[in-house]
């Protein structure tokens, strides 16, 4: 069996370019991220290095394809453990690095955002970040007003809600988001910082920074860890067959 933890939206597209392969098994975090997903055998649930290790022997899993999300490092990081573990074969897709933005300030860490953030004496922060570290983004406010965009989800929802985020303060929106959209934001509630993680190509990530550029405001780029990976689906679709015992239609 083929396991491919879905997690992006390049996922959604490969689980369609491979219909007609039995065989291949797709895991997702949430139901919603069914929505997205076109693949014949879908698993919904968030899992531990315990979890996986038994998904991985119930469905006699002999090739790994990661496909989680840049920043979702633990998954990763899990995903490659149990892969050397038990003697699984291994496949990272990456997601081609963005090039870097003139004008844009990259910090290492979600930390060092918070720093940054902590520092400045007023001001209104957009936050792209998602849901995770809303908490500690939070903890960092001060006076100033941050506004969070967010999945329209019940969890993300709630999660800010818990770390104290006024509704008015929580934009659920579903992505990714041209520039001109982007720019409307940033016009609609007066922003002066935008915050968000370098997720790489394709991701909405270059149109954010077009529009902060275009607005005349700071965009401040949490950055990701540099992983070695195939970095198309083509060449990753390739493989999959190739481990399936058929060859790519392309070839």
């Amino acid at each position: 069996m083929i396991w491919i933890i879905g997690g992006t939206g390049e996922s959604s597209r490969l689980s369609q370019r491979i219909q007609d392969l039995d065989g291949v098994i797709f895991t997702v975090a949430t139901e919603e991220a069914l929505e997205f997903n076109r693949a014949q055998k879908v698993h919904v649930g968030r899992m531990d290095l315990e979890e996986m290790a038994a998904f991985a022997r119930d469905h006699q899993v002999d090739l790994i394809v990661d496909m989680s999300h840049p920043f979702a490092r633990v998954v990763s990081a899990n995903a490659k453990k149990l892969a050397q573990d038990k003697g699984l074969a291994y496949v990272r897709y990456q997601r081609g690095q963005a090039s870097r933005e003139e004008g844009a300030l990259y910090l290492d860490s979600y930390e060092a955002c918070q720093d940054y953030l902590r520092g400045l004496k007023r001001g209104r922060v957009l936050f792209t970040t998602g849901s995770k570290g809303i908490r500690d983004f939070e903890g960092v406010r001060g006076g100033k007003r941050f506004i969070y965009r967010i999945l329209p989800m019940a969890k993300s929802m709630e999660a800010a809600r818990e770390a104290g985020v006024e509704m008015k303060n929580i934009l659920g929106m579903l992505g990714p988001f041209s520039v001109a959209m982007n720019q409307a934001l940033i016009r609609e509630y007066q922003i002066d910082y935008l915050v968000t993680k370098d997720s790489g190509a394709d991701s909405g990530f270059k149109e954010k920074l077009e529009a902060c550029r275009l607005e005349g405001i700071q965009a401040l780029v949490i950055k990701r860890q540099e992983e070695e990976g195939v970095q198309s689906l083509e060449d990753l679709e390739a493989i999959i067959r190739r481990a399936h015992g058929t060859f790519p239609p392309f070839f």
